[in-house]
């Protein structure tokens, strides 16, 4: 872990941007990275759209809804305590604005994910991808998780007119992923696992 401190890319690593919805995160995928780079002794600093502390997504954190399928669908133990966790953390319980960050003062970007129709506020905010863009002209490290990569994908560089990622290869979640989570509950649950019905992450990325 201390490697992941002294050298990413060739850049120190001693603070690391992290923004969240206002609700709907997914826990593992905010709170496991959390934890590996906080015992790392990276400082992390969060971000939501309003200024107020974000909320995780409950279904994936309790497992909720998901009858016979939770022990798949929702987070794994260490993800739920990493995250109660994180909750209790100074740092998540204060964090700033998008408007309020600037890119200068960060080494790294973390984009976690989360599939709730509740995360459209960091996955469609101008104010944060104009930041992600900073990010990447500046060459920093930036990490991409699941729907997480789409702040990335629609990130515009206003020089070049083309996403921040069009030159880059990204892992992202697969439709056949996506389907699968929607086909096993949507009797129940209907689209919740459909962020956006009439697409898929994989289906918006791959023409970037």
């Amino acid at each position: 872990m201390q490697s992941i401190k002294r050298k990413i890319s060739g850049c120190d690593i001693k603070n690391v941007l992290v923004p969240l919805p206002c609700l709907g995160f997914d826990p593992s995928e905010a709170a496991i990275p959390w934890k590996i780079l906080s015992q790392a002794g990276i400082k992390l600093t969060f971000i939501t759209p309003d200024g107020n502390q974000s909320a995780p997504d409950p279904r994936m954190l309790n497992g909720t809804d998901l009858g016979i399928f939770r022990s798949i669908l929702a987070a794994r133990q260490d993800a739920v305590d990493a995250c109660i966790e994180m909750q209790r953390s100074e740092e998540f319980k204060q964090p700033q604005s998008y408007e309020q960050v600037n890119a200068d003062n960060f080494d790294a970007l973390l984009l976690p994910g989360g599939h709730d129709k509740t995360v459209k506020d960091y996955l469609e905010s101008p104010i944060l991808q104009q930041l992600v863009v900073v990010f990447f002209n500046q060459d920093k490290p930036v990490a991409a998780v699941c729907h997480g990569v789409l702040v990335a994908a629609r990130s515009i560089d206003p020089v070049t007119q083309k996403s921040v990622i069009y030159d880059y290869k990204t892992t992202a979640l697969l439709k056949s992923q996506e389907m699968a989570g929607y086909n096993l509950t949507r009797l129940w649950l209907g689209d919740y696992y459909l962020t956006y019905p009439e697409t898929t992450v994989e289906e918006e990325v791959i023409p970037i």
